[in-house]
């Protein structure tokens, strides 16, 4: 029975360890570098967007090549990467943001455990956006991924629980 339970709690660890590291390698923190991400591996990650709702209220338009190099020189606001995804919304009068949430983060999860990261476009680009990639609409969000260029910084996982307990109301 005591090896049930310390193989329980070292799983449970095993987990934490995961999604910590998942977290901290979701999300770019700076420039991305020369990696050529793969149109297979942006399959995958509108995958995952995917598996989280059905039907998808979205389509998603991708970037790679070409098309990428011309959303990287649109505006100087926008997240140099070598690969770019579209979000838009099937019906533009209801975007559900909420969802648009859930289905962004699986995105930025799936895409960390392939070892890519992401960033989101500055929403002044994304008119711009709508127009290079020829969408009938504005997309509602461009997420850029790539490798990042720079060191992570380590995702803080030493939160005590009175540290927890300060953060409630």
């Amino acid at each position: 029975m005591e090896q049930h339970k310390a193989r329980a709690v070292s799983q449970a660890a095993a987990k934490r360890s995961n999604l910590y590291s998942f977290l901290e390698h979701s999300v770019c923190r700076g420039a991305f570098d020369a990696y050529a991400v793969r149109e297979d591996q942006l399959v995958r990650i509108v995958g995952a967007a995917a598996r989280t709702v059905m039907p998808v209220p979205f389509r998603f338009r991708l970037a790679v090549g070409d098309e990428a190099a011309a959303l990287r020189s649109c505006n100087s606001e926008m997240v140099k990467a070598t690969a770019y995804i579209a979000i838009c919304s099937c019906e533009p009068s209801s975007a559900d943001f909420m969802l648009l949430g859930r289905m962004v983060q699986a995105m930025l999860l799936q895409a960390a455990e392939i070892g890519l990261c992401g960033a989101y476009a500055a929403a002044d680009v994304l008119p711009a956006s709508g127009e290079i990639l020829a969408l009938p609409q504005t997309p509602l969000a461009v997420l850029a991924f790539g490798r990042s260029a720079e060191p992570l910084l380590p995702f803080e996982t030493a939160v005590s629980d009175s540290d927890i307990k300060e953060l409630l109301l």
